[in-house]
Parts: C-alpha cells; sequence; structure tokens
C-alpha cells in the first residue's frame, strides 16, 4: 500500500521556503531586548570612544557602515557596437535635477 520508508507523520516536502529556526528567531529576539535596554548608552559610548580611541572609533563607523549603505561594484560595459568606437570616458554632471553631458543639452 505504501511505498518503503514512507511515514504519513513525516512531512515529505522539507522545511517551507524561508522558514527560520526556531532557536534562530528564539536568540534574534533575546539579542533584540538587549540592545534596546542599550539603545539610549549608544550615543554616549561612541562619543567617548571617538574622543578616546579615534582609530577604533573610525574602525567600528566605517564596519557598521557596510549593515547601512549600500556595497558598490563595477560594472563593466563592452560599448562597441554598430559604429565601431570604444568609448574610453563618459562625463555625466547632475545640475537641478536633471542629467547633463559634458558637451551636450539635458538628455
Amino acid at each position: 500500500m505504501f511505498a518503503k520508508g514512507y511515514d504519513p507523520k513525516r512531512n515529505m516536502g522539507g522545511r517551507p521556503k524561508k522558514a527560520r529556526n526556531k532557536t534562530t528567531v528564539e536568540i534574534q529576539n533575546a539579542l533584540t531586548k538587549i540592545l534596546e535596554g542599550e539603545v539610549e548608552y549608544v550615543g554616549e559610548v561612541l562619543s567617548n570612544l571617538r574622543l578616546t580611541d579615534p582609530k577604533e572609533y573610525l574602525k567600528f563607523t566605517l564596519k557598521m557602515s557596510e549593515f547601512i549603505l549600500p556595497r558598490r561594484s563595477t560594472i563593466n560595459a563592452n560599448i562597441e557596437g554598430e559604429i565601431g568606437v570604444k568609448l574610453n570616458k563618459i562625463e555625466v554632471q547632475i545640475l537641478n535635477n536633471e542629467i547633463k553631458n559634458k558637451d551636450d543639452e539635458s538628455i
């Protein structure tokens, strides 16, 4: 009637996508509660660190910026096409919320 290894009580589909581990959720909740209690002191601690150890303050600030700022990545674009001209440099200036080329009017 059933195939070998089949157990009707077992979830044969596995864990649903993006399902979170119970332990991970508990740890995250605990850490959130700890950090919420420390929020009022963060500014004071950072100010003190900036005054006492500027190098460590800068290292900390740069490390934390990874969680706030998007990562920059390079984009390589080979723009050779029908005209057969390879562009080495494109300069763009943003003035008054309009994109302008160095030599042309606004685009």
